[in-house]
């Protein structure tokens, strides 16, 4: 992930949160910054099962101490932790939520080309697991809390940053502790998450504002199967294994049929009316390099596989899990922004 995406909307956040306009941050400073911040998160090893968020959260808590702005770690469990910092507006309106997870998805270091925790950069791209999700946008949120506090800008409303613990696991030992135990230190009118994001063209010209109304969710299917016991010697055509073997293949083979909703239905409408006419077949156009990219105006190029189901997901109803694969990396998906400039 390339860390102008992060500052980018950390931008939006200033705007979304400032009541009368302030000076202005330096933001080749606040990017570098914000770069080292970065790296310093991803090599931290705050992986699912065990988390170990406590490592991410002490590590932001004294930069915060270092600035003077006071901050709370919250543990649900031994090493489960998530940090709160405020900064204070003149409380006319309810507070904005800036919210990141701390957590990432769990590692096989075999299959990977690099270090997922090592925190490389090459070429304006920092190759690491939880670079994008979601220590990108930690960082930015973090780094919008730090301007606000410094530049001591008038706000119209408190402005939070949390960064949370077990997202990629259910959030037991996260926002749902946090809201079950805690939920004044975090209420607020609204929040921005990672599925609410600035979206920008290729030269950083401000497009829309995206938000997420919801999540797919799951139905659990209990699957039960009954045939004549007996020897595992002799095999019976009735075997119940054998029942349950081709009912998931059935599952698994089955196409569900596309369902628009309220949400989707307006999302398509304005990306029409944004971006010429959508065909409803997705579009993918290749590039020197081998890689292409789904849907006009799209900030990220990805492998055919990966735009597809991206493109897909908004509107089918998956009828069983994808088949797993190598996990996409930054050599095999790469951020589509330039890492030589930023303008906000």
């Amino acid at each position: 992930m390339l860390v102008p995406m992060a500052l980018r909307m950390g931008a939006c956040f200033l705007a979304a949160a400032s009541s009368v306009a302030a000076a202005e941050p330096d933001w080749p400073a606040v990017r570098q910054e914000a770069l080292e911040t970065l790296v310093d998160l991803v090599r931290l090893k705050t992986a699912q099962p065990e988390g170990n968020e406590i490592l991410a959260a002490r590590y932001l808590k004294g930069i915060l101490d270092e600035e003077g702005l006071p901050s709370e770690i919250f543990e649900s469990a031994p090493s489960r932790a998530s940090i709160v910092a405020r900064v204070q507006g003149n409380g006319s309106k309810k507070p904005l939520l800036l919210l990141g997870h701390l957590d990432v998805v769990a590692v096989e270091p075999d299959e990977w080309s690099f270090d997922p925790f090592g925190g490389e950069v090459r070429d304006g791209i920092l190759f690491a697991r939880g670079s994008s999700d979601d220590k990108g946008v930690v960082t930015g949120s973090f780094h919008v809390l730090l301007e606000l506090h410094r530049q001591s800008t008038p706000l119209d409303r408190d402005v939070i940053f949390m960064g949370v613990a077990d997202e990629e696991a259910g959030g037991i030992h996260g926002i749902n502790f946090m809201l079950d135990r805690h939920r004044d230190r975090i209420d607020a009118e609204f929040g921005i998450n990672e599925a609410g994001k600035g979206v920008f063209d290729r030269d950083l010209n401000y497009l829309r504002f995206e938000i997420q109304t919801a999540e797919k969710t799951p139905t659990r299917i209990d699957l039960r199967a009954a045939g004549t016991s007996g020897h595992g010697s002799i095999p019976l055509r009735d075997n119940p294994i054998g029942a349950l073997a081709r009912a998931v293949a059935r599952l698994y083979d089955h196409q569900m049929p596309p369902k628009l909703n309220e949400t989707t239905r307006e999302y398509f409408r304005r990306r029409r009316r944004s971006f010429g006419r959508f065909s409803g077949t997705v579009r993918r156009r290749r590039t020197s390099t081998g890689s292409s990219t789904c849907l006009p105006s799209t900030t990220r190029w990805c492998g055919p596989r990966s735009c597809r189901r991206s493109c897909e997901a908004g509107t089918s109803r998956t009828s069983f899990p994808p088949r797993l694969g190598r996990p996409w990396t930054f050599e095999r998906c790469r951020a589509r922004t330039p890492s030589s400039s930023t303008r906000f």
